[in-house]
């Protein structure tokens, strides 16, 4: 009961940040949050997916959760190449090329077999990247001092949740497997990811309340 309760605030709150910025859209759409826009989107279009498809139609959601560990390595790939230098873009453009090439593979080979595996290998790679963004940002922000009332930065509230949630899912994924192996009980591990998506939308909320 609590499970679900969690879920459906979880999956409501989703819709929140796009919301904000729809009644605010002259502060909102504007060329200094161009990479914060899709990141905002693709979570309000999960939301509606899981609502609609998941819970209300009943439809099976492997294929979508393939598609959408794609859809998020973009989403905030393009993130974090609108907030760093053109020389760091070199380096994301290297690493986008890679993730493809193995997001292919495990789309192609692994997928038809092996579902969970699959769900694990993409979130790590989406993790890493989510990792590596997040500790060159703080390096950047102690090397130009910037660190006063960072909590009043959009920027802050969107690193710091990424980072919090991606360091919870790349453990519950590649845990996953072992606890259907191990026949042990998914909805303990699954609630902590549920938690830990509900931290990330409010985080993704507060972000947009100081955008507007």
């Amino acid at each position: 009961m609590i499970y679900q309760i969690l879920v459906y605030i979880a999956l409501i709150l989703g819709f929140v940040p796009l919301i904000l910025g729809l009644f605010r859209k002259y502060k909102f759409f504007t060329r200094q949050y161009r990479g914060y826009i899709p990141l905002i989107g693709l979570m309000a279009l999960a939301s509606g997916y899981e609502l609609i498809c998941s819970y209300y139609l009943k439809i099976t959601s492997d294929y979508w959760f393939q598609i959408y560990t794609l859809l998020e390595f973009l989403v905030i790939f393009y993130f974090f190449k609108s907030i760093f230098n053109q020389r760091l873009s070199r380096y994301l453009v290297v690493y986008l090329g890679l993730f493809l090439l193995v997001y292919l593979y495990t789309f192609l080979v692994i997928f038809p077999f092996d579902v969970l595996q699959s769900k694990a290998i993409g979130k790590v790679g989406v993790s890493l990247l989510v990792f590596a963004g997040t500790f060159y940002w703080l390096g950047q922000v102690f090397r130009h001092r910037s660190v006063v009332r960072l909590y009043n930065k959009p920027i802050f509230y969107f690193v710091i949740g990424l980072f919090m949630y991606y360091l919870n899912t790349i453990f519950f994924f590649v845990l996953v497997p072992h606890v259907y192996s191990l026949h042990l009980y998914l909805y303990d591990y699954w609630i902590v990811n549920v938690i830990a998506s509900l931290i990330f939308r409010i985080m993704l909320i507060l972000g947009v309340w100081k955008m507007i």
